[in-house]
């Protein structure tokens, strides 16, 4: 069977820096470790002189000198999900067996600086708008991809080369097909940008009065209560019945000077980016 070693087709040319020298010596000790072959043990062995993070689940984190080497692993276990593409499910390996690594590069590496043969590779586009700096570069035949972004080379990754898709678990359709399909992005998730976002909601107004007098000076203090699951800055925009709103943000004053007696509402909103498209409140006042 022909070694699943993986088959690095870069020569690094740098010029003495730490990180190039760190970056150098990563690849080196990243070539010895064989893609589903290779155990947690060897991989402990070969990285020993790296600062090991404790295990999540089946990823496995070591850092050295300006870059990130992420191991994973199988879990042992086929996931029953064909869409699945976790690559610690995917493989019909045994437990602790490394099934992808990646080396996270603090400072961007120049691709002028890296002797890459960039022939056999396929450029693809990270995120949604097409800029030309941040691409996916990827050989599916050496299973090799590198992601960049304006400085350069961000991120190295290394998969189980096309020939090896044999072995992939017999539920996983959606791995199986990665293989197949030209692009590196699956159509479920085009880009590097694909999540789902969560809308900004109102969840309580607070106001200093509910019932108040018909006067010249009729005013009611507002306080807004409102949460966003992705802490994006919030504009905060009021809807009234009658009067006007002093000021912004989630405090501010309602006037009613001079308002006519009756019912009148307040409804108090929030917009993360996306719109009036969260949860609202609305509170009702009545002017004697």
């Amino acid at each position: 069977m022909k070694s699943l070693s993986i088959a690095i087709l870069l020569t690094f040319a740098f010029a003495g820096s730490t990180v190039g020298q760190s970056l150098t010596d990563s690849i080196a000790r990243v070539r010895q470790i064989k893609l589903l072959q290779s155990t947690r043990d060897d991989v402990k062995r070969i990285l020993r002189e790296y600062d090991a993070d404790d295990d999540e689940g089946h990823d496995q984190d070591f850092s050295k000198e300006g870059l990130r080497i992420e191991v994973m692993y199988s879990s042992g276990t086929c996931s029953d999900d064909s869409e699945e593409e976790d690559a610690s499910e995917i493989w019909s390996v045994k437990e602790w067996t490394v099934t992808r690594i990646e080396i996270q590069i603090t400072e961007p590496v120049a691709l002028g600086s890296v002797g890459m043969n960039l022939a056999p590779f396929k450029k693809e586009p990270r995120f949604a708008g097409g800029n030309a700096h941040f691409l996916v570069l990827h050989n599916k035949d050496a299973g090799i991809a590198a992601k960049t972004t304006e400085g350069g080379i961000e991120t190295l990754i290394f998969f189980p080369p096309r020939a090896s898709s044999k072995k992939l678990c017999r539920m996983s359709s959606a791995a199986k097909g990665f293989y197949i399909r030209k692009g590196w992005f699956s159509q479920a998730r085009p880009s590097d940008d694909i999540y789902e976002s969560f809308p900004a909601k109102v969840t309580e107004i607070n106001l200093s009065a509910y019932e108040i007098g018909a006067s010249s000076a009729a005013r009611i203090s507002v306080r807004t209560v409102a949460i966003d699951p992705e802490n994006d800055v919030l504009t905060y925009k009021y809807f009234i019945s009658a009067g006007k709103i002093i000021g912004t943000g989630a405090n501010v004053t309602w006037d009613l000077t001079d308002v006519s007696p009756g019912s009148y509402t307040i409804t108090a909103t929030v917009d993360d980016g996306c719109g009036l498209c969260g949860t609202t409140v609305t509170k009702t006042v009545v002017v004697k």
